[in-house]
């Protein structure tokens, strides 16, 4: 009998739970671009993807353009607050000549990305999907050293620049990390 009560009450809240995801998805203004994906909050975006580096990487980023250009915007702004715009695009292209170097297939999934989004018409580049990829090493854990010789040479970096990184951080007491709304994480420097 208590099985049978239990699997009841369970039964009912699933049912319950599904009306009100039904509900909310009723209520969802019909005015807006077949482009912009339906997002509800606390429902992680699911993302089905086969074949090469290459071609996986291009379903990622047509199926998920909206997401990536969200987060590139909130990233790279994130990141030009902390250590400037000039010593951000050093760092990325000194990233990027070591994922090119050591990491094919990780450059061959970024391209890839880069090609979907651009059908899914969001412009995002290699070089930016760079950026996303390394955040939170760029943002925590960015050496306070200049770069090393072979990636100056490598990836053709305009200037090296070493920077004082606790005197920079001063100026920015906190990051708040916020993804559609919802204040998801707090970097306190």
């Amino acid at each position: 009998m208590k099985k049978f009560l239990i699997t009841t009450f369970l039964v009912l809240l699933s049912c319950f739970i599904f009306s009100c995801q039904n509900k909310h998805a009723a209520a969802e203004p019909e005015a807006r671009e077949p482009s912009e994906p339906v997002i509800y909050p606390g429902v992680p975006q699911v993302v089905v993807v086969s074949g090469t580096n290459y071609e996986m990487g291009e379903q990622y980023g047509r199926q998920a353009a909206h997401s990536i250009h969200h987060n590139l915007a909130l990233f790279k702004s994130t990141l030009h607050q902390i250590f400037g715009k000039e010593t951000v695009a050093n760092d990325i292209k000194v990233w990027a000549y070591y994922i090119e170097k050591h990491n094919p297939a990780l450059k061959d999934w970024l391209e890839g990305i880069s090609a979907g989004c651009r059908e899914a018409k969001r412009s995002i580049s290699y070089i930016d999907l760079v950026l996303i990829t390394v955040f939170w090493s760029e943002s925590w854990a960015r050496p306070n050293t200049p770069y090393p010789e072979e990636a100056v040479k490598g990836a053709r970096v305009t200037s090296i620049i070493s920077l004082n990184i606790a005197n920079r951080r001063m100026r920015l007491n906190h990051i708040w990390i916020r993804l559609r709304g919802q204040e998801l994480l707090e970097i306190i420097l």
